[in-house]
């Protein structure tokens, strides 16, 4: 049997009952979630009578939402005893591979990782070195010395060719023809800030923000000249679509997406709180954001609407430095910070 239950501060909960005796009735919390702006004065759920697995919630302004139990996204949060510095989805393995502190591949606590792997490989950067590494043989293919005292962001091009560490006010890209067996530096640019950087054009640009923090821009990696150039104050976090037409930027308290083709903006909202991390669905008609509490919220890119709290997490954790989807787009990686290494979670089946 199962029951779902609503809080006051707008949580559901779904829970699985099993086992009574005379006084008690045992159950497990399955999932748990934020519907859309659920009302704080009263319970917004019931379940159908025609529908033995579907449920409705209903917001205060009215939208009532329809939920399949069979489609609620179970979650899985991964411990260990030695502290994890880094969590990645790989193919269609269906636990996330763990990288741990002190052992292979990187064996020195990692200070900095890309946020993602792309084609199996990620980068990490250890004792002032970034290391490229196999996720799926656990092995380094190269080790290139940092030009940085301490980079603030690694991200690797979709198709694991190049690599850019951005820190201190400049960014250095470098690029390989041979899946790094080797490599080469190909460009650096100055007078940028320090949020992360994300390529474009087919590897041809790179889109950040300027050093001024006033600005995100696209620079040619070619050139070194901007190509394009939309004035945001204080870009933190950059995404960009699966077409590369559309750029979400995040702030302190603004989620803007900007077209790259058109030079304008189209959806534009403010007074919200940090965002944390971005990324489009496969389709771009939907974006993700982590948020500061911890919250996980979806918006429909072509009408800015929101579409409700995918996910909040226990207490305690908080600012999610990470999103990642499986390729068939059933499940999502979150990984949120802690004081001893991360906490990942995992959304989906």
């Amino acid at each position: 049997m199962w029951l779902t239950a609503g809080y006051g501060d707008g949580r559901i909960q779904i829970i699985r009952l099993h086992g009574t005796d005379e006084s008690e009735v045992g159950g497990e919390v399955r999932t748990q979630w934020n519907a859309y702006q659920q009302d704080d004065k009263r319970l917004a759920v019931g379940w159908l009578e025609d529908a033995p697995n579907q449920f409705i919630t209903a917001g205060h302004d009215g939208t009532a939402q329809r939920w399949d139990l069979d489609g609620v996204v179970p979650k899985s949060e991964f411990r260990s005893p030695v502290a994890i510095e880094g969590a990645y989805l790989l193919d269609d393995d269906p636990d996330p591979v763990l990288l741990l502190r002190g052992q292979e591949p990187a064996q020195l606590p990692v200070e900095k990782m890309s946020l993602r792997s792309e084609e199996g490989l990620v980068a990490l950067r250890s004792d002032n070195q970034i290391s490229i590494v196999s996720l799926r043989t656990r092995q380094k293919l190269t080790t290139i010395d940092s030009p940085h005292k301490r980079d603030e962001h690694l991200t690797l091009s979709s198709d694991g060719s190049q690599l850019v560490a951005v820190g201190g006010g400049f960014a250095f890209v470098w690029e390989s023809a041979d899946r790094w067996v080797t490599h080469e530096l190909i460009a650096s640019f100055t007078a940028i800030d320090n949020g992360n950087a994300v390529f474009a054009n087919h590897n041809q640009t790179l889109i950040c923000g300027t050093a001024d923090e006033e600005s995100l821009q696209e620079l040619n990696i070619k050139s070194g000249e901007v190509d394009h150039q939309y004035r945001i104050s204080h870009p933190r976090v950059v995404a960009i679509s699966n077409d590369e037409r559309q750029v979400a930027i995040g702030n302190d308290q603004r989620l803007t997406i900007w077209d790259r083709k058109t030079n304008q903006v189209f959806l534009d909202i403010r007074e919200m709180s940090r965002i944390w991390s971005l990324r489009f669905l496969a389709d771009d008609r939907v974006l993700i954001s982590g948020h500061n509490d911890g919250r996980i919220m979806a918006w429909h890119v072509p009408t800015g609407q929101p579409l409700g709290t995918l996910y909040h997490p226990r207490p305690g954790l908080r600012r999610p430095q990470n999103l990642q989807l499986s390729a068939d787009g059933r499940r999502m990686l979150l990984v949120y910070p802690s004081e001893h290494g991360y906490v990942p979670v995992l959304l989906g089946r």
